[in-house]
């Protein structure tokens, strides 16, 4: 991919998930692990946003989506061995809290180098299909995953994509408060691409737009699940639309029960 404003990069998803209608007391505890990677493998180009992206990412989480500090682990430019261990310590921590435990909501979310089938971050690789597992497993109630990378989409096992119009995701039912959540910043053969304009990867910076209150369709002054998706799908679809690299198709994959919104 060439030209000054692009440059070729992982695709990311992430969440921010509260249950709609719950008071503010009843709320889960909150844990986030965000990850962001500028340098991948040695064959890899230098990004220039993942690390920056996560730390937006957290400093969001923590002042509109009620994450605490304490619970929140930002790693930048580290390696898989560190992220792996990070994310065991807070399912380790989750476990441990009983009850409560299961049920609070655990958010991952990685920005950087990836293909197909591994994320690349600082010299090292972790499997894809390794990452999902380890959040599918956690205890937490409610888990979400976001990867913004490159080929990312195959955490969602989406094969290919081609351009079409933006849609906003509806279900037939509320989404739950117990599940897992992935998003990806694109499909399993697609690049996925960040912008020196607006100084961040396309997918992250309109999908924190619409946690921001962009995304907030009805004007109620929450941001549901479906709306930050659809928000960001319509957004990436259109700006990458008119790139050199072409356009960027996120995806999702939600198994969810129960009742309520995840806002």
């Amino acid at each position: 991919m060439s030209g000054p404003a692009l440059a070729r990069r992982l695709g990311w998803v992430g969440l921010l998930a509260v249950l709609h209608g719950t008071p503010a007391a009843a709320q889960p505890t909150r844990f986030a692990l965000l990850v962001g990677a500028n340098r991948g493998l040695d064959s890899d180009g230098a990004l220039r946003f993942a690390g920056t992206d996560a730390t937006r990412l957290a400093r969001t989480l923590v002042e509109l989506g009620s994450f605490a500090e304490e619970n929140t682990v930002v790693l930048v430019d580290r390696d898989a061995t560190a992220m792996r261990r990070a994310l065991l310590s807070l399912n380790e921590r989750i476990r441990q809290g009983g009850a409560h435990g299961r049920q609070a909501l655990l958010l991952v979310y990685y920005s950087g180098h990836a293909d197909a089938r591994e994320l690349h971050l600082g010299g090292t690789r972790l499997a894809v299909e390794e990452l999902r597992q380890m959040v599918a497993g956690s205890a937490a109630a409610m888990r979400v995953l976001v990867l913004d990378a490159c080929r990312s989409g195959s955490a969602t096992r989406v094969k290919g994509g081609r351009p079409a119009a933006g849609f906003a995701v509806r279900f037939a039912t509320a989404p739950s408060s117990e599940g897992l959540a992935v998003i990806t910043s694109s499909t399993a053969t697609e690049d996925s691409q960040e912008s020196e304009t607006i100084g961040a990867s396309f997918f992250s910076h309109f999908f924190l737009s619409g946690l921001r209150g962009a995304a907030d369709r009805n004007r109620d002054g929450r941001v549901s699940l479906d709306e930050a998706y659809g928000y960001a799908y319509a957004l990436t679809l259109r700006e990458t639309s008119r790139t050199v690299a072409g356009p960027q198709h996120p995806t999702f994959d939600f198994a969810m029960r129960g009742k309520g919104d995840v806002v």
